[in-house]
């Protein structure tokens, strides 16, 4: 953004006024600050009323501090032959994206109601498998797929919300808003959906670097969304303990989003795990620790099936 101020005067110095925004959007496609006529969207407003107050050298302090933030806290993004290495800086865009209360409502339910299709799906797959008697999935599609556990077949699953089976803990999506202003789904991510984390740290910098903007807009918290994450896995576990054993399993320091990992066993207050940390003994699973081996109650994985341990 480019903001214009006064020229000063020989005799006198006059303070730098900003102007108003003059960012005209694009002839075709979907703008989400302003509308076709060029007017701002009502859920912009105040926002861009604020932040044209900042002056340049306002607005380069904050970057620098941001930057200094995702710095200090080890944010990286690791690319397998990037040049950054293993440390890639995680980029934040200093701009935020806003979506109106309404419209992310709407949004929210429909991936919530996905969320639930896929789980039912999974179910059923697992389960009585009336899809298959029905013919709405054929038999040969499931049992050729290299992901489905036939071992799995009839196991309970960890009880949710009105006792129903929970096989899907934790669902991602992928969104892009079309030319028309409508959004939509283009990936479901069902296998240790990565992202989380970085939201979490993102509003944590932007709440440092745009605090008295974010006091006043009325952003949607992202606290429920981790207490919720936390109880599912609690329980998750077979074992009916008031403080179940929850561990998360990493690929390691090599894997491009292991800040996440860490950042996450950190808030949901997990212990951080390898593949090496683990043992198995009489159909159960044992943490390795100084003082012997602890039982595991609950596995939240973010390592993909294929690396796992068979």
């Amino acid at each position: 953004m480019v903001t214009v101020t006064t020229p000063i005067s020989a005799k006198k110095r006059q303070p730098a006024q900003p102007k108003k925004l003059r960012y005209l959007p694009p002839g075709e496609g979907w703008d989400e600050m302003k509308s076709s006529n060029g007017h701002l969207r009502a859920h912009w407003k105040s926002f861009v009323e604020q932040f044209q107050s900042f002056s340049i050298v306002d607005m380069e302090r904050r970057w620098e501090i941001a930057q200094t933030l995702l710095r200090d806290n080890g944010v990286t993004y690791n690319l397998h032959g990037d040049t950054a290495g293993l440390d890639r800086p995680w980029r934040l865009d200093p701009m935020p994206l806003i979506i109106s209360a309404n419209e992310w409502s709407g949004l929210a339910k429909g991936i919530a109601q996905r969320a639930q299709v896929i789980n039912a799906v999974l179910s059923d797959l697992y389960g009585d498998r009336t899809l298959i008697a029905k013919g709405v999935v054929p038999a040969a599609l499931l049992h050729a797929n290299p992901g489905f556990l036939r071992p799995c077949h009839g196991w309970p699953m960890a009880s949710g919300k009105n006792n129903d089976f929970q096989h899907l803990t934790v669902y991602a999506a992928d969104v892009i808003r079309g030319a028309d202003g409508m959004w939509h789904v283009y990936a479901d991510r069902t296998e240790s959906p990565a992202g989380a984390g970085y939201a979490l740290e993102n509003r944590t910098i932007v709440g440092r670097t745009l605090s008295e903007i974010l006091r006043t807009v009325h952003v949607e918290r992202l606290a429920p969304f981790f207490d919720a994450l936390r109880s599912s896995l609690r329980a998750a576990s077979p074992r009916r303990s008031d403080e179940p054993r929850v561990v998360l399993l990493t690929p390691g320091p090599y894997n491009e989003t292991y800040f996440e990992h860490a950042y996450l066993a950190r808030q949901l207050g997990i212990t951080l795990v390898q593949g090496e940390d683990l043992t198995a003994r009489d159909s159960h699973v044992y943490l390795k620790t100084l003082t012997g081996l602890q039982q595991v109650d609950v596995i939240f994985r973010h390592l993909t099936g294929e690396w796992c341990d068979p």
